[in-house]
């Protein structure tokens, strides 16, 4: 009985040791397939396109926002436009992929551009119309129920003193800082080459 064990031990080691190399080697192909360059994998042609904006790293870093009350982005005001439309990328959001520099639109500057429209909604100039007004809110329920954030916050929030407590919750986010610098590197590009 005992070269018998002696064989399976060494038989289940030998097993373990080949799987263990086969998932490396599989973990490792899978990882470079998501990173290679996403130009030779898509042929950006109707629906041959990634499902989000193909972003050079592994996976966006986190960021952490904690909720507070701000002067900043008022609905009225001369400020408002300003500030709101600070938060936009210099393309507005579009990018161009592709070795034909396809256009294309991120989630992310949808919900912006609609925030924005709904901040119009307040004023008594350059009001969108009804229909664009309910896409946006339409279109940012959806958003909302799409990636729902499930960060606890204390009590009632109708109840609170906004005046007083101008903190809230702190959330983890995927770091928004990405998205900028990647719109802004595909606008450059595509400026350039059209130049």
């Amino acid at each position: 009985m005992g070269p018998f064990r002696s064989s399976t031990r060494k038989a289940t080691a030998l097993l373990l040791g080949i799987t263990c190399i086969l998932n490396t080697w599989y973990i490792w192909t899978h990882l470079s397939a998501r990173t290679q360059d996403t130009q030779n994998i898509f042929s950006y042609r109707g629906h041959d396109h990634p499902e989000e904006l193909p972003i050079p790293l592994p996976e966006i870093p986190p960021a952490v926002l904690t909720v507070e009350e701000s002067t900043h982005y008022p609905v009225l005001g001369a400020a408002s436009d300003k500030e709101w439309f600070s938060i936009t990328s210099t393309s507005y959001g579009y990018v161009r992929l592709g070795p034909e520099g396809r256009l294309f639109d991120t989630s992310m500057s949808h919900e912006l551009h609609c925030l924005r429209v709904l901040n119009l909604a307040f004023g008594k100039t350059r009001v969108p119309d009804a229909g664009h007004i309910q896409h946006c809110l339409n279109y940012i329920r959806q958003s909302i129920l799409c990636n729902p954030d499930l960060t606890l916050e204390r009590g009632n929030f109708e109840d609170r003193d906004f005046s007083a407590e101008k903190f809230g919750a702190t959330h983890v986010c995927r770091d928004w800082s990405v998205w900028y610098n990647v719109m802004d590197e595909n606008n450059a590009k595509w400026s350039n080459d059209t130049v």
